[in-house]
């Protein structure tokens, strides 16, 4: 908690900062002679910047993983669907092919802190649609499964990438990944969402595919011990 609000604290200081210098430079260019394409350009960057400033100050500091305080009855279902839903919204996403096939279709609950479960949801996803974008458009295919066991719901994300290489296998959420050059992240997202839903009582599996793709089950226990209508 206290990591979270220090954080919360450098990071705001510094986007009230960026937001600012936005302004000075709008100010600055506002006499300036600048072609009509170069005036629009300066603008919209200028513009994606307050934007993204805004968010960082909206971004609440959330209680500490693990914590009982947040957490919520949610419907998992909707808050995944929300989500995807918005993912194929933005560019390059929305060439992306995306299959349902969640059982049961009623709704199912779970209890966790709604941002962190969207937290753990945003790794694997992102993951997903970036092993999609090393592969041809018409390859690409982001399929969602789902499954209730027991007192447990198995949520399968799979894409149909190009894979995790068979020498990474064992290292899948056990260690970090380390980058090629040229390549993002940190090697830890992986760790990171598992350490999220481990801390609500649930835990990820990687099913390898001698093929094609990568699968990625996140099991969680259901709230009361059954799909929601049941």
């Amino acid at each position: 908690g206290m990591a979270s609000s220090i954080w919360g604290h450098s990071i705001r200081g510094y986007a009230i900062s960026i937001r600012e210098l936005v302004r000075n430079l709008r100010a600055d260019f506002e006499g300036a002679f600048l072609l009509s394409r170069k005036r629009n350009s300066l603008d919209e960057k200028l513009a994606r910047i307050e934007k993204l400033t805004t968010q960082i100050l909206e971004r609440p500091v959330i209680e500490p993983l693990g914590s009982d305080k947040g957490a919520e009855n949610l419907p998992v279902y909707n808050l995944l669907k929300e989500r995807v839903k918005q993912l194929v919204q933005t560019e390059p996403y929305e060439a992306l092919k995306v299959e349902w096939n969640l059982h049961p279709e009623t709704e199912v609950i779970v209890r966790c802190h709604p941002q962190w479960l969207r937290r753990a949801l945003d790794i694997l996803l992102d993951n997903a649609v970036e092993a999609l974008l090393k592969v041809e458009p018409a390859r690409r295919r982001l399929i969602i499964n789902s499954k209730v066991v027991g007192n447990k719901v198995d949520i399968a994300i799979t894409d149909t990438g190009p894979g995790i290489p068979p020498e990474l296998h064992d290292k899948v959420l056990r260690e970090q990944i380390k980058k090629k050059p040229g390549e993002s992240g940190t090697g830890i997202g992986l760790l990171m969402a598992q350490a999220i839903i481990n801390a609500y009582g649930g835990d990820i599996n990687y099913l390898p595919d001698e093929k094609e793709g990568t699968t990625m089950v996140v099991s969680l226990p259901l709230a009361g011990g059954a799909p929601a209508g049941n």
